[in-house]
């Protein structure tokens, strides 16, 4: 199961909003605590927090990837009782950032394909040219 997949295609509204919240702390898990999937440094996460949280935390908070995670997560069941606009809002723009970070990938990832194969060919290229000079 592909918990970002699903969040992406869920319809945020405040019918499901207990079930989005759900969603988003285990999307969250993946994107502050993953060094590898969207952000390599701590100090990094501060855009995050900025732009899609749209919270601005100390900066003793980026020094442990744990204690950022747990305090966006309290944030949002605060904000999922009371104050339900905000929060549907912020659920908004972080399916808007997987959204966006998936066609980066995948653009990346068809970049990566074409190097591959520009490599391939001109390994190819000094192969035969070796086996030319041996078989002389």
């Amino acid at each position: 199961m592909d918990i970002k997949k699903e969040f992406i295609n869920i319809n945020i509204s405040k019918n499901n909003s207990e079930i989005v919240l759900l969603l988003s702390a285990a999307v969250l898990s993946e994107i502050i605590l993953d060094r590898e999937a969207y952000y390599t440094k701590n100090a990094e996460l501060k855009i995050f927090t900025v732009e899609v949280l749209e919270k601005d935390y100390g900066e003793y908070l980026f020094n442990a990837r744990p204690a950022l995670f747990a305090r966006a997560v309290k944030d949002l069941r605060e904000h999922q009782k009371k104050e339900i606009e905000h929060f549907l809002k912020t659920m908004k723009n972080i399916q808007k950032f997987l959204k966006d970070n998936k066609k980066e990938k995948n653009d990346k990832n068809k970049s990566n394909n074409n190097k591959e194969k520009k490599t391939n060919s001109s390994n190819k290229n000094v192969i035969d040219a070796w086996r030319a000079v041996i078989e002389s």
